[in-house]
């Protein structure tokens, strides 16, 4: 199963190859926040195990909805500071499109992307296809192994483009 970070790593090439399109930020709190989830149900008392956000129906309406409105918020209130994080990760703070369409979209994808590496690794998913069925067809069992190695090597095409791109677009904010 791929680690959390690995969700992240896995889709920023979307925003290193198209920065205007796809925003790094909410593609990182879209594509890991899903696993929240686990932490609540945890401190809760509750087995770890993947409940009711982890399913399409969540992730494709009131999951991008919620984070939307939180980000949609969040970086109206401090563009600035924003385009200055940016900056210092390397992630070309130029591009920054900051209308709530371009903030659900990138929250649509980073919770897709999520559950699409999820369903191949996890035996016990009971809500990824809910109301339509209660188990995960699509688990690989033994050779889920071959999805965490292609998770491996698109992460790494991930740094390697990020190191090569992003470190040459630094732009300095006063």
């Amino acid at each position: 199963m791929p680690a959390n970070p690995l969700h992240f790593l896995v889709i920023l090439p979307l925003h290193l190859k198209s920065p205007s399109r796809f925003d790094a930020l909410t593609l990182l709190i879209a594509s890991t926040f899903v696993d929240l989830e686990m932490v609540f149900g945890f401190i809760l008392g509750y087995p770890i195990s993947h409940g009711i956000i982890h399913s399409y129906l969540i992730v494709l309406t009131i999951y991008p909805l919620f984070l939307s409105i939180i980000f949609y918020y969040l970086f109206k209130r401090t563009n600035g500071e924003m385009k200055k994080t940016y900056d210092k990760l390397r992630l070309n703070p130029k591009s920054i499109d900051l209308s709530f369409k371009h903030i659900f979209v990138n929250c649509v994808v980073g919770g897709v992307s999520h559950l699409f590496l999820d369903m191949w690794t996890h035996e016990s998913s009971p809500f990824l296809f809910y109301p339509l069925t209660t188990v995960n067809p699509f688990w690989l069992s033994q050779t889920s192994i071959l999805v965490t190695l292609a998770t491996l090597l698109l992460s790494g095409y991930s740094i390697q483009l990020w190191w090569r791109n992003g470190f040459k677009t630094r732009t300095n904010y006063e």
